[in-house]
């Protein structure tokens, strides 16, 4: 057994860093259709942008939610590094929400984000100190020779 949950981590970080990316390029999309009119690329905006129609305002705040999820599911992925248990579940805790709040935000930072950010929070939620993990075999081995 591992002394940190390392699988969590890379996991965690590995799906926070594509929710960022993919956040990021989805409204950098979005504001060139509107800037254009519609008419960048050739394409019209509804093609690009999947029948969206959102203000200025509104595109603003998918990105600042859209970030601000990912840079949640980063902290908490970082959390889950330390090794201790308490802190392995809290920032298992904030990569679920930062993952869960960033759904409609982030398109589930295109499904592969999501995914691993989940897949992080769950290894951490399931990892255990190596004194605990070892503990129960202890008992058995010693009832054993009794």
């Amino acid at each position: 057994m591992a002394d940190r949950p390392t699988s969590a981590f890379a996991s965690s970080l590995l799906g926070g860093l594509v929710t960022l990316v993919t956040t990021l390029l989805v409204i950098n999309s979005w504001f060139v259709m509107y800037s254009t009119n519609g008419t960048a690329f050739g394409y019209s905006q509804w093609l690009v942008v999947a029948s969206i129609n959102l203000t200025a305002m509104e595109g603003l705040v998918l990105l600042f939610v859209g970030v601000a999820c990912a840079i949640v599911i980063l902290v908490g992925g970082a959390m889950q590094y330390s090794g201790k248990k308490s802190r392995v579940r809290d920032g298992s805790v904030l990569v679920l929400i930062g993952t869960i709040i960033g759904i409609p935000t982030t398109s589930f930072g295109w499904l592969l984000g999501g995914l691993m950010s989940t897949l992080g929070a769950y290894l951490g939620f399931g990892w255990k100190p190596p004194n605990e993990a070892e503990q129960p075999r202890k008992i058995a081995i010693a009832r054993s020779r009794e």
